[in-house]
């Protein structure tokens, strides 16, 4: 009895730990604003050219997002690790120069998301890895 006891205990308190780590993980998006460091594709870096302009906030289905250039804005689903940008409207000033299209493009071929309290990934074979700091 007193072995089965302690295997319980043992299971209660491991149990714990495995849904206190799950519950860490899952950090709302909503209202939270991420800030793009950079995107790593084969071993190459892009970083942005003009540091904090990036960034992309998080308002229930719905996206802001902010270039160097213009601002977007649009809806988007995630169901676990999935993630998939809807239609996006943008302001259209021209800025020479802009890594606008580059940062969008990004975005908009991005199907995994990862995230916790300090950064959020997105993901895909086309893009590879965009790095984001919590604002």
């Amino acid at each position: 009895m007193k072995t089965f006891s302690i295997l319980f205990f043992f299971t209660l308190l491991n149990c714990n730990a495995v849904k206190e780590k799950q519950e860490k993980k899952l950090i709302p998006l909503e209202n939270t604003t991420w800030l793009w460091k950079y995107t790593e594709k084969n071993n190459q870096k892009t970083y942005p050219n003009k540091k904090d302009v990036f960034s992309i906030t998080f308002n229930g289905d719905k996206l802001s997002i902010s270039t160097d250039c213009n601002t977007m804005g649009g809806s988007f689903t995630q169901n676990g690790d999935v993630f998939e940008m809807g239609i996006m409207m943008a302001t259209k000033m021209y800025c020479p120069d802009s890594q606008e299209n580059l940062f969008g493009g990004m975005l908009s071929q991005s199907k995994k998301i990862n995230w916790n309290e300090t950064e959020l990934q997105l993901s895909s074979e086309e893009s590879g890895m965009m790095y984001f700091v919590k604002k």
